[in-house]
């Protein structure tokens, strides 16, 4: 999906190689769906490499601004403390650097200690086994 919206490839291209690759992992060749679109001259490596970086910091953002809702509905950090921790951790992305979880980064500026980051990741978990 990242590649269609990247304009790396159209849907339609995607949707018949997704076909072809679940034609192909019926025949038993486990391929993920970057090395079957590197395979078929869609994509280089290095952008596959892009995009699994772009979709695990999609995650990573989900999971960190849930933390920081978390934080905040328990007292344990400020929006403002929050947001800027956010922020500082967006522009590593952009430069291409790990920005580090957010609870980290929270320790790291004194906002918050290791004990309530522990208390809002446990808290974070049993909200997500809820899901």
């Amino acid at each position: 999906q990242v590649a269609v919206e990247w304009g790396l490839l159209s849907r339609q291209e995607l949707s018949a190689c997704l076909d072809e690759l679940n034609l192909e992992r019926k025949k038993g060749r486990n391929l993920s769906i970057g090395d079957f679109l590197v395979e078929k001259g869609y994509l280089n490596s290095a952008q596959v490499e892009e995009i699994l970086l772009a979709q695990h910091y999609g995650a990573q953002r989900h999971e960190d601004h849930a933390f920081g809702e978390i934080a905040m509905a328990n007292g344990l950090a400020t929006a403002s403390q929050v947001a800027e921790c956010l922020s500082a951790q967006q522009a590593e992305h952009k430069l291409g650097r790990d920005g580090g979880r957010l609870g980290e980064i929270l320790i790291e500026r004194g906002y918050m200690g290791r004990a309530d980051v522990d208390a809002v990741l446990a808290a974070q978990k049993r909200f997500m086994e809820e899901d």
